[in-house]
């Protein structure tokens, strides 16, 4: 009886993992979901660079930076080696593109901790907030992001009751 009420909780536990993990932006590594820098690249820079709701993680916000600045670096170089003239609309294009990228997730990072995205705009603050770890439960911007869920952590759904997830 205690064998099949583990594997019960093990079939459930792993289906609510799958369901997680379904959102394309995340993998299993060692039992749990991580992100990796270049998912996260995609996820700011991509295809959330014009959304200010939801929440975007640590992980997210930095590891979409570290993959950026490098590869922005380059392809300014290779602008520039073409011509001066393809280099300076490479700039002023890169520039725009991570402005409004970094505005978007400034605001989608401050939604993670449980603040407003207004709170952006205090400088000191905000950065404080960027490097504050995510809340573990919903929010009023949303769930938190799988890859921040820590094992044996307990998230509360809008009716609050309470689920155990991993």
């Amino acid at each position: 009886m205690q064998l099949l009420r583990l594997k019960i909780s093990f079939f459930v536990k792993s289906s609510i993992i799958l369901k997680l993990v379904t959102s394309n932006y995340c993998m299993i590594k060692k039992g749990l979901i991580t992100m990796t820098l270049i998912e996260a690249f995609k996820k700011v820079y991509l295809e959330d660079i014009f959304t200010i709701r939801g929440r975007a993680s640590r992980k997210e916000f930095w590891g979409s930076e570290l993959i950026f600045i490098p590869l922005y670096f380059i392809t300014l170089f290779i602008g520039y080696v073409i011509s001066d003239g393809f280099g300076d609309l490479v700039a002023s294009v890169g520039s725009l593109w991570s402005s409004i990228a970094a505005l978007t997730a400034s605001i989608r990072r401050a939604h993670d901790v449980g603040k407003s995205g207004w709170f952006m705009l205090i400088p000191f603050y905000n950065f404080y907030l960027q490097i504050t770890p995510s809340d573990q439960t919903s929010n009023k911007w949303g769930d938190p992001r799988p890859h921040t869920i820590t094992q044996n952590n307990v998230l509360e759904n809008k009716e609050g009751e309470e689920n155990d997830l991993i």
